[in-house]
């Protein structure tokens, strides 16, 4: 496959941003490499466990898929050169780890459920505030209107644009209120 230029209409208008491989295969150009959307990670004193998020262009279907996927770094804080979570370094990469290396990842990924359990999702609380209120529906129409809607802010279903269908998310759920460490009603 080759480099070919992407058409305007992809830099004008907000499109996932997976999609602009699905075009670039059917004209025959490379897909590029696509970076996590989402990311997290733990550390102990030794070892960073990242979990990350990704859509990626699967070649055999023609379409990109969303893939999850870890990375296990040793690291240190060395003052000269620390050892950092860097490409090439995933201990989860299928070498073969030390005794002493796996128990790591299970004890670092059970500490992140924990954390990914007491996260609480409101839908349609754009300004994080855990309730669903008037404050939602004016800060919305100050991202929609500004820049044409081509803002992430108040982009409540991640479609890169901060629009009518967002504006209808919050509307749905005026008047929820959620509470950490549980999930809203």
């Amino acid at each position: 496959m080759r480099r070919i230029p992407v058409p305007a209409v992809f830099l004008r208008q907000a499109h996932p941003f997976y999609e602009v491989d699905v075009w670039l295969a059917d004209h025959g150009g490379t897909p590029v490499s696509i970076q996590p959307q989402a990311a997290v990670g733990l550390r102990n004193v030794n070892f960073k466990l990242v979990q990350n998020s990704t859509y990626d262009y699967d070649a055999t279907n023609n379409v990109c898929v969303q893939i999850e996927s870890e990375e296990l770094h040793q690291i240190d804080e060395g003052r000269v050169l620390p050892k950092l979570d860097r490409q090439g370094d995933d201990l989860l990469d299928g070498r073969t780890m030390a005794k002493r290396e796996q128990r790591h990842p299970r004890a670092l990924g059970r500490k992140l459920d924990a954390i990914g359990r007491g996260q609480v999702q409101c839908e349609g609380d754009g300004n994080l505030d855990l309730v669903v209120n008037a404050e939602d529906l004016a800060e919305w129409e100050t991202f929609a209107t500004t820049g044409g809607g081509l803002s992430s802010w108040y982009d409540l279903n991640l479609d890169g644009l901060t629009d009518a269908t967002d504006k209808a998310r919050s509307e749905e759920n005026l008047g929820q209120r959620c509470r950490r460490g549980r999930m809203p009603r």
